[in-house]
């Protein structure tokens, strides 16, 4: 493909060819191979990114839309080659409704530029554990990374967005397709529609082959200045899943998750690693971490009713125990008040890379009381793989008040040692077999994992191609990868 079109479009400053702007789009973080494009470009605007997908279907050439230089899963490598779009000008913050709890944020706008934003007006976005500073806000909405707030009423912080379909047509979802957006009764709040279908859908979890989500308007939250941390010790995981289900069935607390010895320490380890070598001492087995968050209004009587409802549930647990601190760490109510309303600020590697240099996520949904299972499946694959287990840490995420439970087994290792990077795949493979064939629900399959979750489901396999084919006709959008 001559990339002249794409220089008389955007200049010369803003389309390259050059191999060291190449190379920075070949790999990511995860485990995923190499992959090389043809030219980068860098939009303004969403018309610029119409006119670069329209480009690209005169000549069937791939297009892969990139929107921060931090990815996890290999979904945005340039599997065959083409034209990476990198949004990372299209950046801009709009629309802050404090009235109405929305932002409106376009794809290049990371963590780090969001949060001072919305701390000036004492607001934040439910955000999932811990994400990456540099890494784009849509970006993370749109892999449906989980919640640390496991209430059902966050579980799409997305709202309306607008799109560049692959055929170079640009569309609104929601109440944003209406004639008279943006001064429209609704202003966009309904992601829905136009009509019964639910575009949105299409684009969460599209993997970048569905379109080009240009802007989107995302929910904001009250951010309290008052919060009060509760930290359930258990040294067997199987202990915890009782207290977990009816702390959250009651709809008590914000905040909530569980995290095995190894991922707490490296989260709440303030000095690396001489906190680290402490907490890993004296931390449990196990911790369930709820907050209190108090409210606009009266809100000490609102942290003390749900205290109250906690004492309550851990006398009927005969006599569950709870600190207000961390073994090892006596400031880790505040540094989780701090850390959990802001992305991964500490100087030094992200908190998955501190460790050994990376981590291999392993991801999927299950049950709440199905994990002590799975947590045993990880760990005999594990021994059997020769991976030292005390490498592993686990992340557990109820979602939608314990409906159900995200699971991530975090396998940290040494991305510079090519015999260990051998190994973690080896071991993610086998792990993620063993565990499909006890029902682990991969909703969010990428690279290796892809084949064996498609392989299960031929018939959706063979429905997502066709509706893939309706939308690109051409096959441009980020071939290689299938969506959802």
């Amino acid at each position: 493909m001559s990339i002249n079109k794409l220089i008389d479009l955007l200049g010369k400053d803003r389309v390259s060819d050059s191999r060291e702007a190449l190379d920075a789009y070949r790999t990511d973080y995860s485990l995923a191979s190499p992959g090389t494009p043809a030219c980068v470009v860098y939009p303004n605007d969403s018309k610029e990114v119409q006119s670069i997908v329209s480009i690209a279907n005169e000549t069937s050439t791939p297009v892969v839309p990139v929107s921060s230089g931090v990815h996890f899963t290999g979904a945005a490598i340039p599997k065959q080659g083409g034209i990476v779009i990198d949004m990372k000008n299209m950046n801009k913050i709009w629309n802050l409704d404090e009235r109405n709890r929305k932002i409106t944020v376009e794809p290049g706008v990371t963590w780090n530029q969001l949060y001072p934003v919305l701390a000036e007006k004492n607001l934040m976005v439910c955000a999932p554990m811990l994400p990456h500073g540099d890494q784009s806000v849509i970006t993370t909405f749109l892999e449906r990374s989980p919640l640390v707030i496991p209430l059902y009423e966050y579980a799409d912080p997305m709202l309306s967005m607008e799109v560049v379909w692959p055929n170079g047509t640009l569309f609104r979802t929601g109440s944003a397709s209406a004639p008279t957006f943006p001064k429209s009764f609704s202003e966009g709040v309904n992601p829905e529609g136009p009509g019964v279908m639910d575009f949105y859908r299409l684009l969460q979890g599209a993997q970048g082959t569905m379109g080009i989500v240009t802007w989107s308007i995302i929910k904001t939250e009250y951010l309290s200045p008052m919060n009060k941390f509760f930290f359930f010790p258990f040294n067997n995981l199987e202990d915890a899943i009782k207290p977990t289900y009816m702390l959250l069935r009651r709809k008590i607390g914000y905040d909530c998750f569980l995290m095995s010895k190894l991922d707490m320490a490296l989260i709440c380890a303030e000095e690396y690693p001489t906190d680290f070598d402490v907490l890993m001492k004296e931390l449990p087995e196990w911790t369930l971490v709820l907050a209190l968050r108090a409210s606009r209004r009266r809100p000490e009587e609102k942290i003390q009713y749900e205290t109250n409802a906690i004492d309550d549930i851990c006398r009927k647990f005969n006599g569950l125990q709870y600190k207000n601190s961390l073994p090892g760490s006596g400031h880790a109510a505040i540094r989780l008040t701090e850390i959990l309303r802001q992305p991964w600020t500490d100087e030094g590697p992200y908190w998955k890379h501190r460790l050994t240099g990376n981590s291999q996520d392993l991801i999927f949904i299950t049950k709440l009381s199905k994990v002590p299972e799975f947590t045993e499946i990880m760990t005999k694959v594990a021994v059997e793989q020769n991976f030292p287990v005390s490498n592993i840490g686990t992340y557990l995420q109820p979602i939608e008040g314990a409906r159900g439970c995200h699971v991530e087994f975090n396998m940290f290792y040494d991305p510079n040692d090519e015999a260990e990077k051998t190994k973690v795949r080896s071991l993610h493979d086998a792990a993620a077999k063993a565990m499909q064939a006890q029902g682990a629900l991969f909703t969010r399959p990428y690279g290796s994992l892809s084949d064996m979750v498609y392989e299960r489901a031929a018939s959706y396999t063979a429905t997502l191609k066709r509706v893939k084919n309706i939308f690109d006709e051409n096959n441009i959008m980020n071939p290689g990868n299938l969506c959802f």
